[in-house]
């Protein structure tokens, strides 16, 4: 596309939003534009200081080209020579198109996600609704009021929501080896435990604790069951609300095998002279199949992701994915103390551990892990079915 003529249209007040989640030398390219328009026909004190939109927003990235710019009223068009395309996504077909109708995103808000969702509050057109992996898939179905339209929901809901979704390949949350905060816990090694103790928070995981130890029990091995379980606080999730320091006094609730999510892993880990056997899970999928692991991904009820505003926020993901990659640094240095992170431990987890970006093979890890679960009864037989973004 270099050397392509475009055209640009976009109201003024808008402008701070669009370029905050354009790749480098796009932005910069704008940005030129922009001052040769506006400040070109006033006096600008070239010693004055320069005024952001949004400035906490993204001030913060690192732009080359250093343009910082604000507009108050009505809209402008610009044209030019495309020199420098956006990395992927349609921003490189303008004019921009804001979306119809404001739209509502799903995440959640562990340090993980950070790289995903930072920085999506300040775009007017969506809001964000905040809660745990477990809980998003239904926000998702909920075509009401209170539901969203698209969610960062747990890969295994995928099959087991009530209606079909599609998966949009604009981040997820994965890694290829050892994940550090999804783990199982036990006081045994982890080929003998009887039962485990599951963390409510993640549908996933759960499916995946459960691959891992019927795959570790050998050819016709059981299926172990597992117990819902509140790990903040120590009550089995069986309808009962049985509180597990009556059930384990001496464990202080402790239960014999656990699984952990989370940041809760690393921040409020249980007591380690209970469990002397560790299992990461990523790193136990890895060895069993070779692949990544995919936990979870963007995804909106099928149909919706052709809506206009679903795709136009398809896009936003996108770029929110790429800007705060750019930031990733800053992202964990500015996040890690508020959350009880290790600052180091933190920036090896989300700069080294983590994966954000959907390729071949996590496409394939999704397929492979629907197909074992579907295998042990854990979920229907379902095929993903991905949007197609280009």
């Amino acid at each position: 596309m270099n050397g392509l003529p475009f055209s640009f249209v976009c109201p003024k007040s808008r402008l701070g939003e669009v370029i905050q989640f354009l790749d480098e030398p796009t932005a910069g390219l704008l940005s030129a534009l922009i001052l040769a328009k506006f400040l070109g026909r006033r006096r600008a004190d070239p010693n004055s200081r320069p005024v952001p939109w949004r400035r906490q927003q993204w001030m913060y990235g690192n732009w080359r080209h250093g343009v910082y710019f604000k507009v108050k009223q009505g809209s402008t068009e610009l044209s030019g020579s495309y020199q420098n395309p956006p990395l992927s996504g349609s921003w490189g077909d303008f004019p921009y198109h804001p979306p119809m109708n404001p739209v509502r995103i799903g995440c959640v808000k562990y340090l993980n996600t950070l790289p995903l969702v930072q920085g999506l509050g300040s775009w007017r057109d969506a809001s964000v609704v905040s809660a745990v992996p477990a809980k998003l898939i239904d926000l998702l179905m909920d075509t009401g009021p209170q539901g969203v339209d698209l969610a960062l929901c747990s890969v295994i809901d995928a099959a087991r929501a009530t209606q079909p979704v599609t998966l949009l390949p604009v981040g997820m949350i994965g890694c290829d080896g050892p994940t550090l905060t999804v783990r199982v816990f036990s006081d045994r090694p982890v080929d003998q435990i009887a039962r485990l103790w599951a963390d409510t928070d993640s549908h996933t995981s759960v499916a995946l604790a459960s691959i891992i130890l019927h795959a570790r029990a050998g050819v016709g091995g059981r299926t172990v069951p597992v117990t819902d379980f509140d790990a903040r606080e120590r009550i089995s999730a069986r309808g009962d609300s049985t509180h597990l320091a009556d059930t384990f006094p001496d464990r202080d609730g402790w239960p014999p095998a656990l699984l952990l999510i989370g940041d809760k892993v690393v921040t409020d880990a249980p007591p380690r002279e209970l469990y002397p056997h560790e299992l990461d899970l990523g790193a136990a999928w890895k060895d069993l199949t070779g692949l990544p692991f995919v936990y979870a991904l963007w995804m909106c009820r099928a149909g919706d992701e052709t809506r206009p505003e679903v795709r136009a926020a398809a896009d936003i993901l996108d770029r929110a994915r790429r800007h705060n990659a750019t930031r990733a640094d800053w992202l964990v240095a500015s996040a890690a103390p508020q959350r009880r992170w290790p600052t180091e431990l933190a920036a090896t987890y989300v700069g080294e551990l983590l994966r954000y970006d959907v390729g071949e093979r996590e496409r394939d890890a999704v397929g492979e892990f629907l197909r074992r679960a579907a295998d042990l009864g854990i979920a229907p037989r379902v095929e993903p079915k991905w949007a197609d973004m280009e």
